[in-house]
């Protein structure tokens, strides 16, 4: 049977709609869950076919783990396990009871909701599956292999979405068939994906696991009344230049979210299209009573131009893209039936899919302690009153040679080393790697051989850190036409912001941000001046943790396409037997690297409600040897010290080798750490407090991780060692033991450390 599906006669959009692709300005326009419907009177419509299919109801698909039912009537998909747990397109209490009505049930019962553009205004509007296509489109299904493809007709707006849902091993797999959306007048902006699949009633009990910065849990009580939440995955692209920094975020570095419901957990993994997606999440909502977390995709870019008045004032004015930039979007949702802690199944699960799909492999190559030596940056000069910067040396070869001297001489402990700023220019950004040489003011070539023979000699590893993906001044290959471009197509200039305002700081110079395409000959010219140089050590910290579109290459909206450039260079780098190091990095850069530094250990401000856990390292500790963050640079460093015991981090410092009073004015947070002679006591002090406990949890994977009390914290390890760790500024009695405020104590096969 044949229908039609309404089409707008409206004008198109034109000159004002242009090639673009970040989220709207201030990236909180994502695809709302409310049942509003958009006004559309007043255009006129005619009508195109289309085919209509409804699947019976009843299972759809099976295999050895999970069950799939499709319900026509309801429009309702569940998803069944062998533990007895139900989840689904709707939560389950509300598919048996019916409970709510009216527009909590609408958007409750919708599989997917959508954002789009209004022709007229250019307004971003919202609608859900249920009143947009089950009550007033349409929505078709069909069975396909091991699952079903429903299509949503969204006949107001004339926006047709195809999903598909799988079962694939363990996993319902749900996938968004972007090829085969049709779009009319009304643009589609954002899908957000199975909105209330991962769900749990409003209950002190319940929580939805966030991956913000190290992770968090959000509680879904309704005490504190209603909490929403949004993180970017890989944080925000940098091409959106924002004028103010008006959050104070940590990265979402992994594209995992989750839920615990009663006994029963559910581990959502967005497999495809994550440089593209958000997470979004809400608790507490008393009209809906329940808590949820889902995927929000971008399918069109968006950004805000100035543009001035008649008055000469510039006005805000939002651009979208005309058409749709992105590939596949995939979440796959895991049942669990925890034994444990839910978000400790949640870290195993997560582990699983990246080691069977991603590559990730168990090094056993933990280390205590790590160094972060900047070598050289800016100093500002005046010569006859006349101000100049001039690269001048921070810590010189034989400063780092020193450095290790007393290093091996108070603790004999060999450290991992990332020598920053040691690229010619220093740690300012100046060429991309610093046009591919070594900074002459840090010492000559015979300094820099007799530093790396003297490490070599003595076990210990020296990472030169080379930044590929930020430059100020061009080079040959590399040069301004090598900028990547903002939604607008222009450069994308990026600033440093004011710490105080957080306004940009036009004081200081801005830079840009290499074209992805050119970051694999950018890689291939640093592993050359490596293989002259004999060196087998890299670090690329910018590559790891800043993922960013290009608008001069289709292949790179959205963010597509990034992480298999990173992943290119990680072949490379494996097959020329260079080992590599990342600080802080995303997921597709993680699971290559051979060192992190400074894994994230702390969860953003801005989200106020919600507990911290340490979900990046429960994900990589005892594959990937990773330290914390630099522990003098925090504001609490006991803190940091104290998380190091609990996960079995080794140790980081930021030295230097000389005073950096001088270097005062720079935006390089590291510059402030100060000579290594004036903390090098705190550094063996802190060494020798966790060196049995490090000893005792060297290369073991954690197991668990278990909150006994307000504060208190105890990580299980898979060889048996446990470590409880009293965060309070009082004591804590566990049992038979006595914890001093700010402290801990380990278990091996039940004794007492």
């Amino acid at each position: 049977m044949k229908r039609s599906l309404l089409r707008t006669a409206s004008l198109l959009l034109g000159c004002l709609i242009i090639l673009s692709g970040c989220s709207t300005a201030d990236n909180s326009q994502t695809a709302s869950i409310s049942s509003e419907d958009a006004d559309i009177s007043g255009n006129d419509v005619q009508l195109v076919e289309a085919e209509e299919e409804i699947a019976d109801s009843g299972e759809i698909a099976r295999n050895e783990n999970l069950v799939l039912e499709w319900d026509s009537e309801r429009a309702a998909l569940l998803l069944k396990d062998n533990n007895g747990g139900v989840w689904g397109s709707l939560p389950y209490t509300q598919y048996d009871t019916r409970e709510l009505g009216g527009g909590a049930k609408r958007a409750v019962e919708s599989h997917i909701a959508i954002s789009y553009i209004e022709p007229d205004t250019l307004i971003v509007k919202n609608k859900n599956s249920y009143t947009g296509a089950f009550e007033d489109g349409r929505l078709y299904s069909k069975r396909i292999d091991n699952g079903i493809r429903i299509t949503y007709y969204f006949d107001d707006v004339g926006i047709v979405i195809p999903v598909e849902y799988t079962l694939i091993d363990d996993a319902l797999q749900v996938k968004v068939d972007v090829k085969g959306i049709h779009e009319d007048i009304y643009k589609l902006l954002q899908i957000s994906v199975f909105p209330f699949g991962a769900s749990a009633p409003n209950s002190k009990d319940n929580y939805l696991f966030i991956p913000d910065g190290s992770g968090m849990l959000a509680y879904c009580g309704q005490e504190k009344g209603v909490n929403t939440f949004w993180c970017p995955i890989y944080d925000r692209d940098p091409v959106c230049v924002e004028e103010i920094k008006r959050r104070n975020t940590a990265a979402a570095r992994l594209p995992v979210f989750g839920v615990k419901s009663g006994e029963y957990a559910l581990c959502g993994i967005i497999t495809e299209g994550e440089g593209a997606a958000e997470i979004n999440a809400s608790t507490g909502d008393s009209d809906i009573t329940y808590s949820n977390v889902y995927a929000t995709f971008s399918v069109r870019g968006s950004d805000a131009v100035k543009i001035p008045d008649l008055f000469g004032k510039k006005q805000s004015i939002a651009k979208y893209s005309e058409k749709l930039e992105t590939d596949a979007l995939t979440v796959r949702y895991y049942p669990l039936s925890p034994k444990k802690q839910a978000y400790s199944e949640m870290a195993d699960c997560y582990r699983d899919y990246l080691i069977k799909e991603k590559g990730l492999t168990k090094q056993n190559n933990d280390q205590p302690l790590y160094y972060d030596i900047p070598m050289a940056a800016k100093m500002r000069k005046f010569y006859f009153g006349f101000p100049n910067d001039v690269t001048t040396a921070v810590t010189k070869y034989e400063d780092v040679e020193s450095i290790l001297n007393q290093t091996l001489a108070d603790n004999q402990i060999k450290p991992v080393v990332r020598l920053s700023g040691i690229q010619k220019g220093g740690i300012d950004i100046g060429k991309i790697g610093g046009g591919f040489q070594f900074e002459n003011a840090v010492g000559n070539e015979k300094e820099r051989k007799q530093l790396f023979s003297y490490a070599e000699k003595n076990g210990i590893l020296l990472f030169p850190d080379f930044d590929i993906v930020r430059f100020q001044k061009g080079s040959l290959n590399f040069n301004s036409f090598s900028a990547a471009k903002a939604p607008t197509t222009t450069t994308a200039y990026q600033y440093f912001y004011n710490i105080a305002t957080k306004n940009q700081n036009t004081e200081l110079y801005r830079y840009t941000l290499l074209s992805p395409s050119k970051l694999k000959p950018a890689y291939d010219k640093v592993a050359e001046l490596l293989g002259k140089k004999k060196i087998s050590a890299l670090s690329l910290s910018t590559l790891g943790n800043t993922a960013y579109s290009d608008y001069s290459d289709s292949k790179y909206y959205l963010r597509n396409g990034f992480s298999d450039i990173v992943q290119e260079i990680q072949n490379s780098a494996e097959k020329n037997e260079i080992q590599l190091m990342y600080e802080q990095p995303n997921a597709y850069a993680a699971v290559g690297a051979d060192f992190i530094i400074s894994s994230p250990t702390t969860t953003s401000d801005f989200y106020g409600q919600g507990e911290k856990i340490p979900f990046y390292q429960m994900v990589f500790k005892g594959y990937i040897p990773m330290s914390t963050m630099a522990v003098n640079l925090q504001d609490d460093s006991e803190k940091e010290i104290l998380t190091a015991a609990a996960t079995g981090l080794g140790l980081l410092y930021t030295v230097c080798g000389s005073d950096t009073l001088d270097f005062v004015s720079s935006p390089y947070t590291a510059l402030s750490a100060g000579k290594y002679d004036g903390i090098k006591d705190k550094i063996q002090t802190s060494v020798k407090r966790l060196q049995a406990v490090f000893e005792a949890t060297k290369n073991a994977q954690i197991t668990d991780y278990i909150c006994l009390g307000n504060n208190v914290y105890q990580t299980q390890f898979d060889n048996g060692t446990k470590v409880t760790v009293n965060y309070n500024q009082r004591s804590y009695q566990n049992g038979g033991v006595k914890i001093a405020p700010m402290d801990f104590y380990f278990e091996i096969g039940g004794e007492t450390k």
